[in-house]
């Protein structure tokens, strides 16, 4: 719950500064958008990429890894 409160949190505020300004996003599926992010833990960090559907708040995907891949 906390983190489907935060990337709606997110969401709203990265609306004011992009291309969506202005768009209506009123279904699932019209808008994704993707974040990856580093977590630093004990033995050195990992990373943790998403990407989240901008009409219901939802993460649809998510991979965790200890490297980042080009």
């Amino acid at each position: 719950m906390v983190t489907r409160l935060l990337c709606a949190k997110r969401a709203e505020s990265w609306r004011r500064y992009c291309k969506l300004r202005g768009l209506d996003i009123s279904r699932a599926n019209q808008v994704w958008s993707t974040d990856i992010t580093y977590i630093k833990i004990g033995g050195g960090m990992v990373y943790l990429a998403a990407v989240i559907d901008w009409h219901s708040k939802a993460i649809l995907s998510h991979k965790i890894a200890n490297i980042v891949i080009h």
